[in-house]
């Protein structure tokens, strides 16, 4: 076995070679713990460019050493490029990463998402994370609907 077919909502399939897909945690324990014939796996969630996104990002990390040019900055030149897109995009790109368990690209979107939350004012944060109001004492945790984060509050 050398591919595995992937496939996301939209019907759309991608033909990753098996080293690439030996990166995800997912696929290197749905691989180990089953014979794969061939099969189809479906990656809820998913969106076409994400999962493409995803999986570029894979092949130039493996076996290729990606070092920060500074010493203290959390990108090496190619993360510093490939993160660079819309918050939208990022999430996408975090659905993907996260049902597949992509550590490195989880890390790499955990920085970029931090740095989106620092330097936007707390309350267009709010509203486009769709979390409760600080204000309401009703609530118990705060919920991020992308992902389904809990939060609790202080």
């Amino acid at each position: 076995m050398t591919e595995l077919i992937l496939q996301t909502d939209s019907g759309y399939l991608l033909v990753v070679d098996a080293n690439d897909a030996r990166e995800s945690l997912t696929l290197r324990h749905t691989l180990e713990d089953s014979a794969y014939s061939g099969e189809v796996f479906v990656i809820p969630s998913s969106t076409d460019d994400a999962l493409r996104e995803a999986f570029r990002y894979i092949r130039h990390h493996r076996g290729h050493n990606c070092s920060p040019v500074n010493p203290g900055d959390p990108y090496c030149p190619f993360d510093q490029a490939f993160i660079e897109r819309s918050t939208q995009q990022v999430l996408e790109l975090l659905e993907v990463a996260d049902f597949l368990n992509i550590v490195p690209l989880l890390d790499l979107i955990g920085f970029k998402l931090a740095s989106i939350a620092v330097s936007v004012p707390m309350t267009d944060f709010v509203k486009f994370f769709n979390l409760a109001s600080h204000d309401d004492p009703e609530q118990m945790y705060i919920r991020v609907e992308t992902g389904g984060f809990k939060l609790l509050h202080d």
